[in-house]
């Protein structure tokens, strides 16, 4: 009997998902700069062994929604995704339990927190489901901007993720259906 955790485990290694990470991380930090303050547009990288395809991702309010039906398009045109990094702006607040209930209860997004971080955020996702995720602080002065230190989730450590997920379930769904109902 096949242990398919072992094979996606040796297909795209956890270690691998991490080092993805770190190298887009590398490649942003020296980017960002050349921006001059303009903002980062949102990308999914698909990734299929060594090869990577970059697709200019910007995300209407209903972004799960987005998110799903361009992981059809991808299943539907027959690529083979082992992996996929997220990159994308977004607002951070760091946040007691009790801070935490009291926003959910009023609905305050960290985005309307007046003590919010703008942050760059990278999520990767394998197509089994392990996550990794890196954080980085945004430094704007002016018209320039550069960003501050990494920090990555920890190996090993189970971490969620909504965005990719639904990316994923519109692959599978749109690769099934390839599967069953091959084009004509």
């Amino acid at each position: 009997m096949i242990d398919a955790k072992k094979l996606a485990e040796k297909m795209f290694s956890t270690e691998r998902l991490h080092a993805l990470l770190q190298d887009h991380a590398r490649i942003l930090s020296g980017f960002v700069p050349t921006l001059k303050g303009a903002e980062l547009m949102p990308m999914l990288f698909l990734i299929n062994g060594e090869k990577q395809v970059a697709l200019p991702c910007p995300l209407p309010e209903e972004k799960h929604e987005t998110m799903f039906k361009l992981g059809m398009f991808v299943g539907r045109a027959r690529l083979i995704v082992m992996a996929v990094v997220f990159v994308s702006e977004a607002w951070k607040k760091e946040m007691s339990v009790a801070e935490s209930v009291r926003m959910a209860e009023h609905f305050l997004p960290p985005s309307k927190c007046p003590d919010r971080q703008e942050i760059i955020s990278m999520t990767g996702r394998t197509v089994d489901g392990r996550v990794a995720i890196a954080l980085a602080p945004i430094q704007r002065s002016g018209a320039a901007s550069g960003l501050g230190k990494w920090t990555f989730s920890e190996p090993g450590k189970k971490v969620e993720d909504n965005l990719l997920r639904h990316f994923f379930n519109g692959y599978a769904r749109a690769s099934r259906a390839e599967i069953l109902h091959p084009p004509e």
